[in-house]
């Protein structure tokens, strides 16, 4: 009893009842009783039978293990199968939704293009037919077998007044016609440059008659009697 006392202190049993790891209390023999065999978490009445309370044997530990590893691969294979079946069924599900969805669109689509193309081909075929009614109309109002005629009269017309003319009246037209050739020959711009003149136009060909037409910077054409130069306007008196 005195060899183990000390099992039955206070303070090595509140420091086995503290202790989270599990304590198994195996001291004495099977006859003995102390206070740590009560607070421990398991009682074995020698050392040897402690240890084989903490270690099962080995051909039991590798049967558990058997049995785990085959419920574990039984287990992940229903749960493969299980999961690959959802997936299968929610694939399909999926594709087969896409696929009407895509079907309704292009059916819309479709329908709405028809409509428009049709919309478009009976105005195009109104238009088509108003333009046709129109050139029609604008063929028999110029109708060219007419106009041919017309014209012919008045050629024969012309031609015969020119063959009736008298030769006074085609001497009279060629004098007044070179009376008037003089005149210009005189008046025309030729002879006022011949005289010392010049004219000035624009880069769009116009006369220039006064200094408002112009700005600095503009490109301005000269012409002389005897020839013509281009200049630039730097500036102009008021």
């Amino acid at each position: 009893m005195e060899d183990l006392w000390e099992f039955n202190e206070e303070i090595v049993a509140r420091a086995i009842a503290a202790r989270l790891v599990p304590i198994v209390s195996a001291v004495g023999h099977e006859i003995d009783f102390t206070i740590a065999d009560f607070v421990a978490d398991l009682r074995a009445p020698t050392p040897s039978a402690a240890a084989e309370l903490i270690v099962p044997a080995a051909a039991e530990l590798d049967r558990r293990v058997n049995e785990f590893a085959v419920c574990l691969q039984r287990c992940w294979r229903n749960f493969i199968v299980r999961e690959q079946t959802r997936l299968r069924m929610f694939s399909e599900r999926t594709v087969a939704r896409e696929l009407l969805r895509r079907i309704q669109e292009g059916k819309q689509k479709l329908d709405w293009r028809r409509e428009n193309l049709q919309r478009n081909a009976v105005g195009f075929l109104g238009n088509s037919r108003g333009r046709l009614a129109e050139n029609a109309a604008a063929l028999r109002r110029h109708d060219p077998s007419r106009e041919i005629i017309l014209r012919w009269s008045r050629f024969a017309e012309l031609a015969r007044r020119l063959i009736t003319c008298p030769p006074q009246l085609a001497n009279t037209m060629r004098k007044r016609f070179e009376r008037t050739e003089k005149i210009l020959a005189v008046l025309g711009p030729d002879a006022t440059l011949r005289r010392g003149y010049s004219m000035t136009t624009d880069v769009n060909g116009d006369l220039v008659r006064s200094v408002t037409q112009v700005k600095p910077g503009d490109k301005i054409r000269t012409r002389l009697a005897d020839g013509a130069f281009e200049s630039d306007v730097i500036g102009k008196d008021s």
